[in-house]
């Protein structure tokens, strides 16, 4: 079909019709995942998205537990 593209419409539609099967083409959108310490380092440094996960590239695990505990303002969690 390639060689063909200058063929109309209807006769490409013809040719595709017989030859593709029925069914769902299109997936669901990705959507970002945020890891759990993005909205920390958001907070904490008053970042935007971009910047927070540049951040969080940076940071080893040990200053982030040291953020936690900056952070930790106590009472329950829901």
């Amino acid at each position: 079909m390639n060689r063909l593209s200058h063929l109309d419409n209807k006769m490409q539609f013809s040719y595709y019709l017989p030859s593709v099967r029925k069914r769902k083409r299109f997936s669901k959108w990705l959507k970002n995942e945020n890891p759990a310490d993005l909205d920390l380092i958001k907070s904490y440094f008053g970042y935007n998205n971009k910047r927070a996960r540049e951040a969080l590239e940076i940071l080893s695990e040990k200053d982030i537990e040291h953020i936690r505990a900056e952070m930790n303002t106590g009472g329950v969690k829901k």
